[in-house]
Parts: structure tokens; sequence; C-alpha cells
């Protein structure tokens, strides 16, 4: 997203949290469901400061 390569953070697209309580942790960290982003892209993402 912004080139920072020096840390890496795995986000989750679809929030953990929007996931019926049934599903299986497979399907929550399925890599589709990843995105690798420097720390302060992950914490805008998950803030909803960042669309992606």
């Amino acid at each position: 997203m912004c080139g920072y390569t020096n840390h890496i953070e795995i986000a989750h697209i679809k929030a953990v949290s929007d996931f019926d309580d049934n599903i299986l942790i497979s399907e929550i960290n399925n890599p589709d469901n990843l995105i690798g982003l420097c720390p302060n892209h992950h914490w805008e993402y998950d803030n909803g400061l960042l669309k992606i």
C-alpha cells in the first residue's frame, strides 16, 4: 500500500467479529480474507480510515 516493508502486519479484510460464532478459523484466516499492511495502514483500516 505505501511501500514500507520493514514490518508488515496481516489484517483481516472481513473483520473477525463480522463472522458467525460457528465459523471455522480456517475460513476466517483464508488467504482471500488477508492482506499485508504496514502498522499504520493496519490501524487505519481497522478504524475505518482506509478503504481497500
